[in-house]
């Protein structure tokens, strides 16, 4: 059996969390929430928002 949500066990919910928020809740782009969070010292690549 394969793990379908790998990003999981790299970052903490509450990172995960705060990146859906940005997404969902204000006209950002999956670029602009990568630099906010970059920002706050997470290093995310696109590719793994996009997922």
């Amino acid at each position: 059996m394969t793990d379908r949500k790998p990003y999981l066990r790299r970052f903490p919910l509450s990172v995960i969390g705060y990146a859906l928020r940005l997404y969902h809740c204000f006209p950002f782009g999956q670029r602009d929430v990568q630099e906010l969070i970059h920002k706050r010292g997470v290093h995310v690549s696109h590719e793994t928002l996009r997922q």
